[in-house]
């Protein structure tokens, strides 16, 4: 699965709820904030990763159609 569309955009702008529509639409399963919080202590260390270059960010999207947030 390859990531279809980027929703960048600003915490508090309604983005759980673009997260929604958007699953709704097809788009989905959409990344978003709450799958980190979700799982701090296998997301944040991935990401971390991701900022120094030790991991592709692609792979932490894997099986997303979409992100936001």
């Amino acid at each position: 699965m390859i990531v279809e569309l980027i929703g960048a955009g600003l915490p508090r702008t309604g983005t759980l709820t673009q997260k929604e529509a958007l699953e709704l639409l097809g788009l989905g399963p959409c990344y978003h904030w709450v799958d980190i919080l979700a799982d701090l202590d296998g997301q944040v260390p991935q990401w971390d990763g991701a900022i120094d270059g030790s991991v592709n960010p692609a792979a932490i999207l894997d099986g997303y159609c979409s992100t936001v947030d």
